[in-house]
């Protein structure tokens, strides 16, 4: 009798994850030009609620250079307690 397959993880190792289709839903749509948009820059204003959210949403997208501007000025360094 064959030993059961290790059922630890079924992750990808990291080179097959760089040939997976990652884009795969972007890909299928008529006309879309992946190529295109990974050669973007994007700037996003702001990295409150809204900011932050179309940052990590044009990361999906395949964006590879953004520059994210926050003119929010601390008068000390924001240092995080937990407990």
């Amino acid at each position: 009798m064959a030993a059961p397959a290790s059922t630890a993880s079924t992750r990808a190792t990291p080179a097959e994850a760089a040939a997976l289709p990652f884009f795969d839903r972007q890909t299928r749509i008529p006309g879309w030009q992946q190529e295109v948009v990974a050669s973007q820059t994007a700037m996003v204003f702001g990295a409150g609620g809204i900011g932050t959210n179309i940052a990590a949403a044009l990361c999906r997208l395949g964006v590879k250079k953004l520059f994210i501007i926050d003119f929010v000025r601390r008068s000390a360094p924001l240092v995080l307690h937990l407990s």
